[in-house]
């Protein structure tokens, strides 16, 4: 569930901060996207909230690590 809630938003927000010319423009798309996108899939957001507050190793697996920087 995790994965497709995530793939799906990626799916969805992508293609315009993709296409953005600079790094302002890339962020305004992202955030417009992001938000857009929680508006139009408030289910799946709120099952991914209680999957994610609700799991022991699913925060460090899916947020976490994804966050880090090398």
């Amino acid at each position: 569930m995790v994965a497709h809630i995530y793939g799906t938003g990626g799916a969805q927000i992508r293609p315009a901060a993709d296409q953005a010319v600079s790094s302002a423009d890339t962020l305004l798309a992202f955030v417009a996207g992001s938000i857009a996108f929680y508006d139009s899939h408030r289910t799946q957001m709120r099952a991914l909230i209680q999957i994610l507050n609700g799991h022991p190793q699913a925060r460090e697996r899916w947020v976490d690590q994804a966050n880090c920087c090398p």
